[in-house]
């Protein structure tokens, strides 16, 4: 999870960090100055690592290298004998550059890595905000009624046409449990249809009559620690199926009315 310190260093500019970098070792060597009564001779790369580990966090591996050649420079130019110039006379000097040198760059790598590691994720994580609010606007507007719930059945999410849906049963349907909510559906193939979408991962559609002459097609899709569920009204449609099949059935008994007259006037006139 990224910090807002992540994020504003994000947003700055690519050159306002190689600036924070060289101001850093600066500010690194004048404090090794101050102290220099004090330490003299001894640990001349002592405050160039932290420079270093600010400026890769904040910056990644190109600040965070500049600000190491800057500080490990400056420190062999000040504090190390004889001062002044850029010779090592004393080998533990030289190996002391050395090592820091060495972890310097180690840092410059990690810390380089993490943070665009860092800001892979926050990018994506981004993404997925956006994608999240997208279809809650999206939920809010459709006319299906919408529900997801969790492996334990608890409503994780609802839309309003899914609460009007359900007003008269209960309200603030979030986080309570399906089935306490629809008692009566518990053993029915809605229930069947969604405890078999929840184990083998697969979407299944079915319509059911809810009430009398009120019908609902079912749609359930597997998604991440739950289900989704969609409810469509398709009342309308199956009035009109149900009317165009009595209007067939009646015109197949009108037809075979039809031919029973016809053949018995056949056998009349015969």
């Amino acid at each position: 999870m990224t910090s807002r310190f992540d994020q504003a260093a994000w947003e700055l500019p690519r050159w306002f960090h190689y600036a924070i970098g060289v101001l850093l070792a600066l500010v690194a060597l004048f404090a090794r100055g101050l102290s220099d009564p004090y330490l003299g001779d001894r640990a001349p790369f002592a405050l160039s690592i932290v420079p270093v580990a600010i400026a890769a966090y904040a910056g990644g591996f190109g600040p965070g290298f500049v600000t190491a050649l800057i500080g490990l420079t400056g420190a062999v130019f000040s504090f190390v004998r004889p001062r002044y110039t850029f010779l090592l006379e004393n080998q533990f000097d030289f190996v002391a550059l050395i090592l820091s040198a060495l972890i310097c760059l180690f840092i410059c790598v990690i810390a380089g890595r993490l943070r665009a590691s860092a800001f892979r994720n926050s990018k994506l994580v981004a993404r997925m905000n956006v994608d999240r609010r997208n279809l809650g606007d999206l939920l809010e507007i459709i006319t299906d009624a919408y529900f997801g719930v969790d492996e334990n059945w608890t409503v994780t999410q609802t839309n309003p046409a899914f609460d009007a849906l359900l007003a008269h049963r209960a309200t603030n349907i979030a986080g309570k449990n399906l089935w306490e909510v629809l008692p009566d559906r518990r053993n029915s193939d809605v229930s069947i249809a969604l405890q078999s979408t929840m184990q083998d991962r697969t979407p299944r559609r079915l319509e059911v009559e809810f009430a009398e002459q009120h019908w609902y097609e079912i749609r359930a899709y597997p998604s991440e620690g739950g289900v989704s569920v969609f409810v469509r009204d398709i009342t309308e449609r199956k009035q009109l199926e149900q009317s165009r099949e009595r209007m067939l059935a009646e015109e197949r008994r009108a037809r075979s009315a039809a031919e029973e007259a016809s053949r018995a006037k056949e056998e009349f006139l015969a």
